[in-house]
C-alpha cells in the first residue's frame, strides 16, 4: 500500500467519523454519539472533519496527477469505500460500548434506524435478531432444498429443463422465439 493511499484512508476515516457525529447529534440519534452530550458530539464531529481535511491537504502536496504518483480514480474509490466502511463499523462498535446502558424503552424490529434515538446499535440488533431469526432455519432449508414449488434448486432445475426442451424443439430460435439461423 502506498503512503498516499494510507493517508487517504486515514483522512476519509476521520472525516466520516466526524460527519456521522454531526449527523447523529443534529438528528438526536443518541445511540450513535461518541460523546454523551449532543452539542459536544457536534463540536467533536466538526473538529474531526475539519481537522482531517486540514491535515490531509496541508501536510504535503496532494494535488498530484496519478501518472506522477497520485491516486487514480480506482484507488480513490476503493480508499473512500474502505475508509468510510471502517469509520461506520468503528462508530457503531465504540458508540455501542459507550451507550451499553442507554435504554429508553425496548426497540422493536419495525422501528428501523429510529431505534438509535433511545438505544445503542448492538442493543437494537440484540433485541431485533430473535424476530428475524424466528423460523429462518426452516425457510432457508426450504429455499435451498430440492422442493419443486419453493426451493431454488427445484426452480432452477425446472427452468433449465424447460430451456433445454425449447432448444431441442427449435435449435435456431432464441429465447423469445425469433429465428436466429
Amino acid at each position: 500500500m502506498s503512503p498516499f493511499l494510507a493517508d487517504y484512508l486515514i483522512f476519509v476515516f476521520w472525516a466520516t467519523v466526524g460527519a456521522i457525529q454531526v449527523g447523529a447529534s443534529v438528528g438526536r440519534y443518541d445511540g450513535l454519539l461518541l460523546v454523551r452530550h449532543p452539542l459536544a458530539a457536534r463540536t467533536l464531529g466538526i473538529a474531526l472533519t475539519v481537522g482531517a481535511v486540514l491535515w490531509f491537504f496541508l501536510s504535503e502536496e496532494r494535488n498530484i496527477n496519478d501518472i506522477h504518483g497520485g491516486l487514480d480514480a480506482n484507488l480513490q474509490g476503493v480508499g473512500f469505500f474502505g475508509g468510510a466502511a471502517m469509520a461506520v463499523i468503528a462508530t457503531l462498535g465504540i458508540s455501542s460500548l459507550i451507550h451499553a446502558r442507554l435504554r429508553r424503552g425496548d426497540p422493536s424490529s419495525d422501528e428501523g434506524i429510529e431505534a438509535l434515538r433511545k438505544t445503542s446499535y448492538l442493543a437494537t440488533i440484540r433485541a431485533c435478531v430473535p424476530d428475524w431469526w424466528d423460523g429462518s432455519p426452516r425457510r432457508l432449508l426450504r429455499f435451498f432444498s430440492g422442493d419443486l414449488q419453493s426451493g431454488v434448486v427445484g426452480r432452477l432445475s425446472v427452468a433449465a429443463a424447460r430451456f433445454l426442451m425449447r432448444r431441442r424443439q427449435d435449435p435456431c430460435a432464441d429465447q423469445d422465439g425469433h429465428e436466429r439461423c
